[in-house]
This record gives structure tokens, sequence and C-alpha cells, in this order.
């Protein structure tokens, strides 16, 4: 069996490392923990498994790109993380607003790559874009929130769709994606439109969240230039806020706007 390329530089072989990072244990009570994943559309799909704490291994990247994420993004994550899950943290900053947005799109991303479903698989361009930059592509956003009680160790729900700007004739149609991830107490909900290609309109942007996120979601991308978002969100997110937000995004990409959950990602 030929070598797995690795996502991001396309260099061989890669290695088996982890999807989650292992520094996540800490912050595990449990040694043992449940894991979910699937595609937003196809509940009935959803996969729930147990397994040693932030073990789940994958050959997704070589060594060398794996070590240059430890270093630049997973090491300042990790100390966020523990300021946001104990309760020291009262504001995210600018900075830590970029970084944390950086880290659970690039999560989402390596953790997409297990779920055998073509609609979770994703452009690999966006993976080869971390070997330059850890920021998401032109017309992202991401939210991020507090959990009202630990639903399971992480879980996430990918959503393929194609998006077509209404105000135009003829459109062309967008490819984009929708990343929910829980990660012990936090959560983040992520939309990417590739929408390059697409000439400027008032309806670019598709990813609103309306009274479901509102005091529960913090916007963290595009980070703030200049303001801080207090921490934590007036209100925690339940289990059901979730599913209700990921099954909004699912009504918005199907209201008419030729999606697909089935069609093969381009490079």
């Amino acid at each position: 069996m030929a070598a797995r390329e690795c996502r991001i530089c396309g260099g061989k072989p890669t290695t088996l490392e982890h999807l989650w990072p292992k520094w996540l244990r800490r912050f595990s009570p449990h040694p043992v923990g449940v894991y979910r994943y699937g595609i937003t559309s196809d509940p009935t799909g959803w996969q729930k498994f147990q397994r040693a704490s932030f073990d789940h291994k994958s050959r997704v990247l070589c060594r060398l790109c794996n070590e240059r994420l430890g270093t630049e993004l997973e090491g300042p994550v990790a100390v966020l993380f523990e300021r946001l899950l104990t309760g020291d943290a009262v504001a995210i900053p600018p900075g830590e607003q970029r970084l944390l947005a950086q880290w659970f799109y690039k999560t989402g991303l390596m953790v997409a790559t297990t779920v055998s479903a073509e609609a979770a698989t994703l452009p690999s361009r966006h993976y080869r874009d971390l070997g330059t930059s850890y920021d998401l592509p032109p017309t992202s956003v991401v939210w991020v929130g507090q959990l009202e009680g630990r639903l399971q160790e992480a879980g996430l729900w990918v959503q393929r769709f194609q998006w077509q700007d209404r105000l135009l004739d003829d459109p062309p149609a967008s490819e984009g994606y929708i990343l929910v991830l829980g990660v012990l107490d936090l959560a983040a909900v992520i939309g990417v439109l590739d929408a390059r290609q697409s000439p400027a309109s008032t309806d670019m942007n598709p990813f609103l969240l309306g009274d479901l996120g509102a005091a529960r979601l913090l916007r963290i991308w595009p980070p703030s230039s200049f303001y801080s978002q207090s921490w934590p969100p007036p209100l925690p997110l339940r289990g059901q806020d979730l599913s209700q937000i990921a099954e909004r995004f699912v009504r918005l990409v199907n209201s008419g706007r030729n999606t697909t959950t089935d069609a093969r990602a381009p490079s």
C-alpha cells in the first residue's frame, strides 16, 4: 500500500500522531472517555465510541509538520485552555481570540479526516495553507462558548455544502463547510465559505446564529482589533443548543441554495 502524504506539505512518510492533542489528558478526570463524530445532517450515522482519553491517533501529518504545530500552536493554546477551563480567565483579548480560533480550525480539519463520508472531505488546499499561515480562509467565522455540562471528552460534527449568492443572476456556486466541536467544557462553531471567486455582495456570509447564539457564543474570528471578549459568556451552552445550531445551519444551506452533501470536495 502506498505511503500516505502529509496533508500539509505533501511529504512522506506520515507518522502516527494524536488527532486530539495529548495535553488535553490533564484536564480529563476519566482514563476512558466518550467521543462522537459525524455529519451534521445525518444523525443516524453519528459514531459514538469509548477509548483511552485523548489517545485517538491517525496518519495525517509528517513528523516535521506535526512538530511545528506542536511548537507554534499547541503549546500556547494549552496554557490558554487551562485558564479558560479553570475560570482563571475573565476575558479573551484579541491575540488570544486569534490563537484559539486557529487551534479549533486546525483541530477540526485534522479530526475531519477520520469521518468516513464524502460530506467530511474538506478541500485539500486548506490543509496545505496551514503550511504558511494558521489563519482561516476568507469569509470565515468562529464562535466559542462554555458547555453547561460535559457531554463527552470530545466531538466533531461536520457538514459540507454549496452556496450561491441569491442576489446575482446565474450565480457561481461556492464550496463551504461547517464544523461544530465540543472539547471538554468548551465548544466552537466554525463556518468557512470558500467564496474567493464570487463577486462582492451584501449576502456573502450565510453564517448567522440569530437567537440561538445570543449570550451563549462569543465571536473570536475574525478577531477584534482592539477589544477583549468577556469570559465566560453570560449563558452556558446546553447540549440541545449545539444540536439546534447545527440543525439551523443545515436548514440554512438547504434553503434553495444548491446544496450538496455527497460530492467530492475539490482540491
